[in-house]
């Protein structure tokens, strides 16, 4: 929860998660054995997927964990075991992924189908985002008229959400982005 009493609003625990394809667990096995040396770090392996995960502290005590995997023949960076496995799930077909969401559909239909990376901010995302921002505006003393000029100069209060795709192509890198 943030802002008073009047103000609160709920927001979900943020998720940070980067995968990357490898060839063999090098990677894997330096990052978790760095992470073991905190006695805090805790290890798993399931199902093929090997897990090594340290609580990360922060002022907000958000419940995030420094957090490497593998599996086959991917590496995982995450910002908690938890999203690994959501990933796991939705790789094997057990659980319905970020494709399904009408929002991403909207946007992903104006983008290219292929490509070696992409970035995604949710609409509800946005919408989050907004509603701290206007929180936080009309916290500061900004008078009325400035207020509603800021508003219009930033979305008008309308969410921003965005899909970028990106892809290697012979000339470079070329990104695709529609918000």
């Amino acid at each position: 929860p943030l802002g008073g009493a009047a103000g609160e609003i709920q927001i979900s625990t943020p998720g940070l998660i980067l995968a990357v394809k490898v060839k063999n667990d090098l990677l894997y096995d330096h990052l978790s054995s760095k992470l073991k040396e905190n006695p805090e770090s805790k290890t798993s392996e399931e199902s093929g997927l090997k897990i090594c995960a340290m609580p990360m502290p922060n002022p907000s005590n958000l419940p995030l964990h420094l957090t490497v995997a593998s599996s086959g023949d991917y590496l995982f960076l995450a910002s908690s075991p938890e999203l690994v496995r959501t990933v796991q799930q939705v790789r094997k077909g057990k659980q319905a992924g970020l494709k399904t969401s009408s929002d991403f559909q909207n946007l992903a239909k104006h983008l290219p189908a292929q490509g070696n990376q992409f970035v995604y901010i949710s609409k509800s995302f946005g919408e989050t985002f907004g509603e701290i921002q206007k929180q936080a505006m009309s916290r500061s003393g900004i008078g009325p008229q400035e207020l509603a000029m800021i508003q219009r100069l930033f979305g008008a209060g309308e969410p921003s959400y965005n899909l970028s795709i990106g892809a290697h192509t012979a000339n470079g890198w070329q990104t695709t982005s529609v918000g």
